[in-house]
């Protein structure tokens, strides 16, 4: 015996949010364990610059895009706002 799909309209289909999804912006702010960790202060083609929270340095940290997307992908950092693309 066969079962048959449903397809109601009150079934709802989720996708799962991947690292093309997630945009980060200039100014944007990277939370850690409830504090600021880190402000987007720029950003490349493959890279993302991060002037942490208190640091002494004037100049931003660069990291890579899909190391920041992965740590919020996996709860290790918290944004303000996410964006999606």
């Amino acid at each position: 015996m066969r079962r048959k799909r449903r397809n109601d309209s009150s079934e709802k289909m989720f996708e799962q949010i991947g690292f093309g999804d997630i945009k980060l912006n200039i100014g944007d702010k990277l939370y850690k364990d409830g504090k600021l960790y880190a402000e987007v202060t720029g950003e490349s083609e493959e890279l993302y610059f991060l002037q942490k929270s208190g640091s002494s340095c004037d100049l931003a940290n660069p990291y890579f895009k899909n190391t920041v997307i992965e740590s919020i992908l996996f709860g290790r950092l918290l944004l303000e706002q996410m964006n999606f693309q």
